[in-house]
């Protein structure tokens, strides 16, 4: 389908009263600022897309101070040499509220095709089945912002879907150690796989943490918290706890009232302490935060020296399978050598020149026949098998070469986790030599605290001697603690039983969380390897669609890490990072003019800011569609 813009004609949109212009295959809408080049566009697309050139939608179009009238675009396209004229009406509607006469005003558009009314849905349905004009694809194929203002997975999922050659199926299938992703995608796309895989190894570390160290912290915890004591030494000591504690509280009353200054000072001293406390904890604090980045550094490393670890046994893997290749070859290689010399040995037998069953010779026609076919079959077999020895010879010598080839891997690999190991050992110094506590000991403001705290000891101790009423208090209290200590423990052997059930538990959860935390690992990784195979395969075909532009599908980040992107480059220059803005202009037409080709569907374009392009630039424009570019000068509104 190609649509072709020959006239548009504005009825109080926005600015414009009443106007109608006319297009050719390239037009120049020009004019100074506000003479309306942007109205224009924005007609266009207000008609079929809803929206205006700055791609707001259902943006306000009425005209300023205007209370009654009806905006309205009428467009004339020609639609494979077909005329049709189409148009948008939008009305307004003000009703009042009968509970608070209060005013709401209502917008409704209405469609015209070749001046028969019809709805939204009838309009968009009329234009594609009669006309092939798809108002679905309409924005991406004719706004040159529309595609790359789009997030990098939706730009990848459209132009993947332009590679045709392969599957996602077909493609892990061809993926070496990718056989459980291959599986899943018979039955899920790779968008759900890894939506699954995230979702289980997120759920994983919520209940169990990043390597299982809250479930291990658990049962550790009921570990420790089993006791084997003898309950019936504890109950007699219970009791003689309780005569004790009673016996005590009959002396308190006995004794005078001084120990509340007593009790005012020791708070005093308490919180002394605790200050003294939480500036220790401060101290250790920071120092934990110091430690905590340098284990983050180790375990980074530990990280980095897994992945080298795995590409030297990737490596190896592939050195293998070489070999064995080349064994077996040289095996089949010399299995031809023989049986071309047997066959090369091989004569014609003269007992099958006479007839078996009468006794007489062949006709010699009939002998020369005979001799031809044993001959023929003779050069033919040989043929075969010098053909076959030859693909083999070639199939050893490449396998030769790829083994030189990963050999140079090998050793670069090496040579990484030598490196990251010592970086490792390093790390692995310094945080032995970081000190697990914080010693604050000479600070004057501990300094001061500590002699706060030893002047009012001293003075409590004073008050220790006087104060009966403080001695048995502090005894009381020591009563009470030796009594909770010895409940406590009755306590913990009554829940022996119910501790090893959940230690049980635990260990079979904590099976089932090392197993499925290692399959979405392995998933995860089998996905990264199909989208490697994937973007290796099918990038050339994808930018084959585009004459300038070339799409960049996969990068590696500083870490070695490899990343999905999707960015345009023009000239080796990125897309909006190193490129000017007749780079960029080009790269959007670019795509669309593929995109287009693609469905098969040819809309016009408008392109603002068109003052911008430099001659360079408008020569290297080859747009198979029409084109209308906007550009800013000092005379009124027209068209060329």
């Amino acid at each position: 389908m190609k649509a072709f813009l020959k006239s548009l004609t504005l009825e109080n949109f926005k600015g414009c009263k009443t106007s109608t212009y006319s297009f050719n295959q390239t037009s120049k809408v020009l004019g100074k600022n506000g003479a309306g080049k942007s109205t224009i566009a924005s007609a266009f697309y207000w008609a079929f897309g809803n929206c205006d050139y700055d791609l707001h939608n259902n943006p306000p179009i009425f005209p300023l101070d205007v209370e009654e009238c009806t905006p309205t675009v009428r467009i004339v396209l020609d639609i494979d040499g077909k005329e049709i004229t189409v148009a948008k009406i939008q009305k307004r509607t003000v009703r009042k509220s009968k509970e608070d006469n209060k005013e709401t005003v209502s917008l409704s558009n209405t469609y015209e095709v070749n001046s028969v009314e019809c709805g939204e849905r009838d309009f968009t349905k009329k234009l594609k089945e009669e006309y092939g004009f798809d108002l679905n694809l309409f924005l991406p194929l004719s706004h040159p912002d529309v595609f790359t203002g789009k997030k990098a997975d939706e730009m990848r999922k459209i132009l993947f879907s332009m590679a045709s050659s392969k599957t996602d199926l077909e493609i892990a299938e061809q993926t070496e150690n990718a056989v459980e992703v291959a599986e899943l995608l018979k039955n899920y796309t790779v968008e759900e796989i890894k939506a699954m895989q995230t979702a289980t190894l997120r759920k994983i570390k919520e209940e169990y943490g990043k390597d299982g160290e809250i479930l291990k912290a658990t049962i550790r915890g009921l570990e420790q918290a089993k006791v084997d004591i003898d309950v019936a030494e504890l109950e007699l000591q219970r009791n003689a706890l309780k005569e004790q504690i009673a016996e005590n509280k009959a002396k308190q009353e006995d004794v005078s009232k001084r120990y509340e200054d007593y009790q005012q000072l020791s708070d005093e001293v308490a919180n002394l302490k605790m200050k003294l406390s939480d500036m220790q904890t401060k101290a250790n604090v920071d120092l934990g935060k110091e430690r905590y980045g340098i284990a983050c550094d180790m375990t980074n490393k530990k990280n980095e020296i897994v992945d080298a670890g795995r590409q030297i046994s990737l490596c190896q893997s592939d050195i293998e399978r070489a070999e064995k290749a080349i064994e077996r070859n040289t095996i089949l290689i010399n299995e031809m050598r023989d049986k071309w010399k047997t066959a090369k040995k091989r004569v014609f037998d003269e007992n099958i020149l006479i007839c078996a069953y009468c006794g007489q010779k062949y006709p010699q026609e009939r002998k020369d026949a005979l001799r031809g076919e044993f001959e023929s079959h003779k050069a033919n077999e040989l043929a075969d098998l010098e053909k076959r020895g030859n693909e083999l010879k070639s199939a050893i010598e490449k396998d030769k070469s790829e083994i030189e080839q990963i050999k140079a891997m090998l050793d670069e690999n090496a040579k990484v986790k030598a490196e990251l190991e010592s970086q490792l050992q390093a790390l692995e110094n310094q945080y032995k030599e970081t000190p697990q506590s914080a010693d604050i000991s000479d600070t004057d403001e501990y300094k001061a605290l500590a002699q706060q705290i030893a002047d009012k000891e001293s003075l409590l101790q004073t008050y220790a001697e006087d104060n009966s009423q403080q001695q048995l208090k502090s005894e009381l209290e020591t009563l009470n603690e030796q009594l909770t200590a010895v409940e406590c423990e009755i306590a913990k052997s009554e829940n022996n039983i119910a501790i090893d059930k959940q230690i049980a538990d635990l260990r079979v959860k904590q099976v089932q969380y090392e197993q499925n935390k290692a399959d979405a690992e392995k998933i995860q990784y089998q996905l990264d390897l199909v989208s490697r195979r994937k973007n290796e395969l099918l990038t050339d075909e994808i930018n084959a669609h585009f004459d300038i532009v070339k799409f960049i599908f996969f990068t590696y980040q500083k870490n070695g890490d490899y990343k999905e992107i999707c960015v345009p480059t023009v000239d080796n220059k990125l897309f909006g990072e190193s490129t000017n803005t007749g780079r960029e202009v080009l790269a959007k037409l670019d795509i669309i003019n593929g995109l287009q080709r693609f469905y098969g569907q040819s809309y016009p374009v408008f392109v603002d800011g068109a003052e911008c392009l430099s001659s360079e630039t408008l020569k290297r424009i080859e747009m198979d569609c029409q084109t209308v570019f906007l550009s800013v000068d000092e005379g009124e509104l027209r068209i060329e």
